[in-house]
């Protein structure tokens, strides 16, 4: 019975911590059932307990994915999201099989392995060609001071902390070695409080420097494509910027695909969005597709505050399954795919210097990749801009969480992002992951803020390396010690 109820529970408890519930409070201890039970059966055993639990966590968290699945495959999109969380499920079992096969021995060091193994898994599903870095146990931490950890070693870092504390609780009650599970749990909780404490965003944010406005024009998926509303939509994006002229902002930001049509083949519409640019006074970054003969891209436009184009940044990081088909030459042959479009990707990172402080923009999808906001700053971005449409996701979680992505990226780099997403959730976000301004889910409207530099961190000096070189090394002391107890 165990092992049918600690895994629930573990998959329910994690599930809490993030939106709606945001029961972020629950993410040191919610894995601590797994860990209980992966510390006393068998790798066979903590594999399957693992992959049943993964399963279910995914299909109580991500089932919102089934929302914009639904418009391409129709009732079949309930075998798919029921196929994603069973896919997804697996790098659980993967952790339970490995950190079943570190308890062979009562070493004090286990938590650690544990909290290495769990890691190295989330780096495993969270990268690649078809990696998905929803759902990773830091990524409920935004409002709590766990979040400070992102600054120093990523949103992985987080889940490394709390993967330690939740298998030092399990070790715990194992009635094995109690005195060493207390320490990594106090250990964990005072070394979290010292990056904290020690964390510059929190005392030492530029100021301000730089008037940007965000544009919500809350355009449903039920119109937005629709020729007749082309228009209307348009004139409701060009509302929405003239409206916050008078604040003169240097940057006015439109979410993706505000222009649902091929820019680069409509000048008339270049030639509006041109003296848009002009009558508002800033520089003007819209979201847009272009085709080159068969060759689809998603892009981001960038019209200076004279009128002229002055660059286009293209979507490097494209959605598996619905901007392109992996592996197409096999599973292109599925008539299951067919609807499955065909963007090419960029090849560029892409810095706007036409505002006071240069900024770069992440394109829906790219903002849950922390290596794509990295390479942006590394490239010299000042400010981060994640232009998205989540309106694919209706009302659901889906757009929450991914918000909170956003928040997790400022911290990591120290820098603000500016966010427009075109219903929602918009605004500014400071280096401290906090929101200065935000417009909800499902409001048309426009906010005009100020951002500022970036404030240091020793996620965005060291890079994306840290949190698995952490890993392989805590990995490495625990199976040291496994192989000296043996």
């Amino acid at each position: 019975m165990t092992s049918l109820v600690l895994p629930a529970l573990a998959a329910v408890l994690l599930a809490a911590t993030f939106p709606k519930i945001d029961a972020a409070w629950l993410g040191p201890v919610a894995l601590a059932p797994l860990f209980w039970l992966w510390r006393r059966c068998s790798w066979r055993a903590a594999f399957l307990t693992g992959w049943y639990a993964g399963t279910l966590f995914f299909l109580l968290t991500m089932a919102w994915i089934g929302t914009s699945i639904g418009e391409y495959i129709g009732p079949l999109d309930p075998v798919v999201v029921v196929l994603f969380a069973l896919i997804e499920g697996l790098f659980f079992g993967a952790a339970g099989a490995a950190c079943a096969q570190l308890s062979a021995t009562g070493t004090t060091l286990w938590p650690l392995g544990c909290a290495a193994i769990w890691t190295l898994a989330e780096l495993a599903r969270g990268n690649g060609p078809v990696g998905v870095p929803f759902g990773l146990l830091g990524d409920a931490q935004a409002s709590t001071f766990f979040v400070a950890i992102a600054a120093y070693l990523g949103v992985y870092g987080i889940s490394f902390v709390l993967a330690l504390i939740a298998a030092a609780v399990a070790d715990f009650f194992s009635a094995r070695t109690r005195r060493g599970a207390a320490a990594w749990i106090v250990g964990s909780l005072v070394a979290s409080g010292v990056l904290w404490l020690a964390w510059p965003a929190r005392t030492q944010v530029s100021t301000p420097t730089m008037r940007v406005a965000v544009v919500q024009g809350n355009v449903s998926q039920d119109v937005k494509w629709s020729p007749q509303f082309f228009w209307r939509e348009l004139d409701r994006y060009e509302r929405g910027t003239l409206a916050a002229a008078p604040n003169d902002p240097s940057l006015i930001v439109w979410p993706e695909t505000v222009v649902t049509t091929f820019l680069n083949e409509s000048p008339v519409v270049q030639r509006r969005l041109s003296n848009l640019a002009r009558r508002a006074g800033g520089a003007l970054l819209i979201g847009t597709d272009s085709r080159a003969g068969s060759h689809l891209a998603n892009q981001m436009w960038d019209y200076g505050p004279n009128g002229g184009l002055n660059a286009i940044y293209t979507k490097r990081n494209l959605v598996p399954f619905a901007e392109y088909l992996p592996w197409e030459s096999a599973l292109g042959k599925i008539s299951l795919f067919d609807s499955v479009s065909r963007f090419s990707a960029g090849t560029q990172s892409v810095v706007f210097r036409d505002a006071p402080l240069h900024y770069s923009a992440l394109i829906c999808y790219e903002s849950a990749f922390p290596r794509d906001a990295w390479d942006m700053m590394h490239a010299g971005a000042q400010v981060l801009v994640v232009a998205t449409d989540d309106a694919w996701f209706g009302a659901s979680a889906g757009p929450y969480q991914h918000a909170e992505l956003a928040r997790l990226r400022a911290v990591e780099e120290g820098a603000y992002v500016v966010r427009a997403a075109a219903t929602g959730i918009s605004g500014i976000i400071a280096p401290d992951g906090t929101w200065r301004t935000r417009i909800p889910l499902g409001i048309e409207r426009t906010e005009v803020g100020t951002v500022g530099p970036p404030t240091w961190t020793a996620y965005r000096t060291l890079g994306p390396w840290g949190p698995p070189i952490v890993a392989l090394l805590a990995l490495a002391v625990a199976l040291a010690a496994r192989r000296r107890l043996a």
